[in-house]
């Protein structure tokens, strides 16, 4: 098992490939990425479970906002600057808060970025949201591929955005 493998096998969108390398994973960090990766494959309870043996809050948060369980997430996170804090408070249309932790965010992270775009979507602000999602797509594209899941992300958000 090597997690060095398996992050360069997402980087490169496989998804599986990155998965069965970490498959005996015990190490903290593997298991957070292993965790994604089940999250990214719809697996909540692999995703929960294997950030519980992380011990990752961030981690175990981010799986309760897939869940829609903001509430959970918002308990697990604490006062933390992270995107599944932002995430949480925009589920919960506390946008002021959400845009005040995107907002504190790296501007090169793309999902910050489409953090922000979705407020400014649900408050009317389309072309700012479309600028905003146009910035995480291309983002998105160059940290992690065209075909990345981050990627789709941006691009679900500005079809939204457009509709």
């Amino acid at each position: 098992m090597s997690l060095a493998r398996a992050l360069e096998l997402r980087a490169q969108c496989d998804y599986h490939g990155a998965l069965a390398e970490l498959r005996d994973a015990t190490e903290p960090e593997a298991l957070v990425a292993r965790s994604q990766l089940h999250e990214d494959f719809g697996d909540y309870d692999s995703a929960r479970a294997d950030a519980e043996r992380a011990g990752d809050p961030v981690r175990l948060a981010g799986v309760a906002v897939a869940e829609r369980r903001p509430h959970d997430a918002l308990a697990l996170v604490g006062d933390r600057a992270c995107v599944e804090r932002g995430a949480a408070l925009e589920e919960l249309a506390r946008l002021d808060e959400a845009e005040d932790v995107y907002r504190t965010l790296p501007d090169d992270d793309p999902l910050a970025r489409i953090g922000r775009g979705g407020v400014l979507r649900t408050r009317g602000d389309y072309a700012g949201a479309e600028a905003e999602l146009l910035e995480a797509l291309r983002r998105a594209e160059a940290q992690c591929g065209e075909w990345s899941i981050e990627a789709a992300t941006a691009l679900n958000a500005l079809g939204m955005t457009y509709k």
